[in-house]
Parts: structure tokens; C-alpha cells; sequence
């Protein structure tokens, strides 16, 4: 499942697992679904608004904390 959630679609990590891409995107949704606790908020388009947002901030985030990692190594020099 991280490796389905840190890709863009469902397609590469399901090759890479060698498992169906429909069989992934099934599971993706039951995670959702037991997250979240109904079918219906799961589907909704403001959680998936959320979630896509939520998924966008977090990689951000890696990449300003290696910033952090890079930038204070010049400036010990």
C-alpha cells in the first residue's frame, strides 16, 4: 500500500508487485473505506480532495526537510 501511495497511479506499483492494477485499486479503496468508516465519505469528493491534498503536503514536506539536511551541512563548512 505505501508503495501504491507514493505513485501517481496504480499501474507501476501493481507491475512491480505483480499483482492486477484493478486488484490494487480494491484495496486502496478498503483502506479508505476502513479509514474513514463509510463507503459513502469515502467516495465523497471533498475527502478525496483531502486526501490528494494531504498526499501533496506530505511530499513537500519530505522534500523541505532534506532542504533543511542539505542547507545546514554548507553551512557548517
Amino acid at each position: 500500500m505505501r508503495l501504491a501511495s507514493e505513485s501517481r497511479s496504480t499501474q507501476a506499483p501493481a507491475r512491480h508487485l505483480g499483482i492486477s492494477r484493478k486488484l490494487l485499486y480494491h484495496w486502496q479503496q478498503a483502506q479508505v473505506v476502513a479509514e474513514v468508516g463509510h463507503v459513502e465519505v469515502a467516495r465523497a469528493p471533498e475527502v478525496r480532495a483531502l486526501r490528494v491534498a494531504t498526499k501533496r503536503l506530505a511530499q513537500e514536506l519530505g522534500i523541505l526537510k532534506k532542504a533543511v539536511v542539505i542547507f545546514g551541512q554548507f553551512g557548517a563548512w
